[in-house]
């Protein structure tokens, strides 16, 4: 094992003496452009990163940093320090294997299509990575700036979207069965009964008072009024 060890770390050693020699055989230019575009690269993945980490998402820092920083570096190489590859072929092979990470994080199971932003992350970084080896910095920066910007919007109507409100409810039903469905409805939606009285005059009469976010309220006045056997439903 220690073997083993040992020698990987001896090749490894010697690739990076390999790459520093070419390195070092470039021209000025050369290098300082790499460098930049190298520091570049670690600034936006570093910035895209950050944000997936801060709202604790599966492909997190780490992987975003990487993803953006590899496309840089090889879509760099292809258009600059590279006279016999294609670089839109390059280019091009660059988005297939980003293509692919993304596909990797999708699952659809029971028609829900899960992962979608997580490939789109992941497609964003790699984005950023290949207008950065090619050299086009405003519009890596302004990649940038746009996915941070959306991403900002998202988790403000997400935060306003979660916040719990106090409803109260009158439901007229005609039939024991249209009330018992009803009450099934409270249970699904999930919705946390804070007081609850029936009531029987001309009809059942139930009177309930409930927390829940805006959105699940509309969603469940809008199901109860396509409810068989459900009367007036009014807000109190």
């Amino acid at each position: 094992m220690l073997h083993k060890v040992g020698m990987s770390v001896i090749f490894f050693v010697c690739l990076c003496m390999r790459w520093y020699n070419r390195f070092m055989l470039l021209s000025f230019s050369d290098q300082m452009g790499f460098l930049s575009v190298c520091l570049g690269a670690l600034f936006c993945g570093g910035l895209l990163g950050m944000e997936r980490e801060y709202r604790q998402k599966p492909v997190g820092f780490r992987s975003i940093l990487l993803i953006c920083f590899v496309a840089t570096v090889l879509t760099y190489f292809a258009f600059h320090l590279s006279s016999k590859s294609d670089p839109g072929h390059v280019v091009s092979q660059v988005i297939l294997c980003v293509g692919l990470l993304g596909g990797a994080v999708m699952v659809y199971a029971r028609q829900f299509l899960k992962g979608l932003k997580y490939a789109v992350g992941i497609w964003v970084a790699g984005s950023v990575g290949v207008l950065l080896g090619g050299m086009f910095w405003q519009a890596a920066i302004l990649l940038t700036v746009v996915s941070l910007c959306c991403s900002l919007v998202s988790w403000v109507f997400c935060k306003s979207a979660s916040i719990q409100n106090l409803y109260s409810l009158s439901i007229d039903a005609r039939t024991m069965s249209a009330l018992a469905v009803v009450e099934d409805m409270i249970e699904k939606f999930g919705l946390i009964v804070e007081q609850k009285r029936m009531m029987k005059q001309d009809s059942l009469h139930l009177d309930v008072t409930y927390t829940a976010t805006s959105l699940t309220h509309h969603l469940f006045i809008k199901r109860l009024l396509h409810t068989r056997g459900v009367g007036d439903v009014r807000i109190i």
